[in-house]
């Protein structure tokens, strides 16, 4: 038995952002020895802190499925065409986020369009409601670009662009 999850609104609320309320379900998920795999948008980085707060050492999926992280030695399994990468084995499935940031440079005179790699700590915390040190993780970025757009009637340009680049926005 596996069980995946995603994190926003599922695992977590919506409000505060906590599994407390999916505590006694992890609980029984522990004592089973039932791997809980998070799949999600957000950052190694996050997902990293949010294991370790919750006790646990599982694989995981990050930014939308950009990269699988397999802990190190995880039950024995072998990853083939994984790479090591702070103590973990990845297994990328995503491009390099410096691909990302190039596209994103080269189009935002055109665009508008500003990447979560242009904003500060700061304008993370006043865009989203993250805490700084929640924003300073979501920052730790390996696969994708969360971004704000000038003018959103521009998206399906960008989007075309996107592909030609054998990218997709989501």
């Amino acid at each position: 038995m596996l069980i995946f999850t995603d994190l926003d609104g599922s695992l977590l609320d919506h409000d505060g952002y906590s599994y407390g309320g999916a505590r006694p379900a992890l609980d029984r998920i522990r004592r089973l020895s039932v791997p809980l795999v998070f799949v999600t948008s957000k950052t190694r980085a996050e997902v990293e802190r949010l294991q370790g707060e919750m006790g646990l050492r599982e694989p995981f999926i990050t930014e939308n499925g950009g990269g699988i992280f397999f802990p190190a030695e995880y039950r024995n399994f072998r990853i083939p065409g994984g790479v090591e990468r702070g103590g973990k084995t990845l297994i990328r499935l995503g491009r390099h986020y410096p691909e990302i940031r190039r596209f994103v440079e080269e189009r935002k005179g055109r665009f508008g369009i500003r990447g979560a790699g242009d904003l500060s700590v700061e304008d993370l915390v006043e865009i989203t409601g993250l805490t700084p040190e929640e924003a300073r993780l979501a920052k730790q970025r390996e696969f994708t670009e969360p971004f704000l757009l000038a003018d959103g009637a521009q998206l399906a340009l960008l989007g075309e662009e996107a592909r030609a680049a054998g990218l997709e926005i989501v």
